[in-house]
């Protein structure tokens, strides 16, 4: 096998790995993982992590920047992780944003790290927000198996409360003939997912608001 010669050639742990802002500005989104990444392969880790933590210090709001977080975490892991890496993420989620679910960013294929994400990030949302028939998001009109089946297995255990935007799509009379819709989407999602058993509060829209 190939060795590696360095101060941290022998690394097996580091963090939790604190990041600021991470799940709002893109540009430093984009930058932390590659400049850690690049500090420990000069020093000689590679592939030798055998756990990866991760704190988000702000209060973050889910949306379709997790796509770049996960992909970020990713080559991370590739790079300095063994396979399969234990990932734990902690720290404040506000908003767990459903529409990222039909996002045309969404890969074709859930990796390993975005499911981690987004099922540890479900788990420690305080709110809900579905947004029906965005023109945010651009939304697609109907999701993939791989958005269904990343629904079924997020648990909003600690969500309180279910915000639902733009309900007036939904209450508008169909074209004839009628055409999927973005919102009846997020609908055949909704009703993939497990239920919320701690939400005591459903905030009805007829239009998205800023949560």
């Amino acid at each position: 096998a190939e060795r590696h010669q360095g101060p941290l050639a022998n690394l097996e742990g580091i963090g939790p790995i604190e990041t600021r802002g991470v799940l709002f500005n893109l540009q430093e989104l984009d930058g932390w993982a590659s400049e850690l990444q690049l500090i420990l392969v000069a020093r000689g880790c590679c592939r030798s992590l055998r756990s990866l933590k991760v704190k988000l210090v702000d209060e973050a709001m889910v949306s379709h920047p997790v796509f770049l977080f996960a992909e970020d975490l990713q080559e991370f892991a590739n790079a300095v992780c063994v396979d399969n890496v234990p990932l734990t993420l902690t720290g404040g989620v506000g908003i767990f944003d459903l529409v990222l679910l039909q996002s045309a960013l969404f890969p074709p294929a859930s990796s390993p790290i975005l499911k981690t994400v987004l099922r540890q990030l479900a788990q420690q949302a305080a709110q809900v927000s579905v947004g029906l028939n965005s023109t945010l998001s651009t939304p697609l009109d109907t999701p993939t198996p791989a958005m269904l089946d990343l629904a079924r297995g997020l648990a909003f255990d600690k969500a309180t409360r279910v915000l639902v935007a733009n309900i007036d799509s939904l209450l508008q009379a169909p074209a004839a003939p009628p055409a999927p819709a973005p919102g009846l989407a997020a609908v055949a999602i909704i009703e993939e997912m497990q239920p919320i058993p701690q939400a005591s509060a459903l905030v009805i829209s007829e239009r998205m608001t800023a949560a």
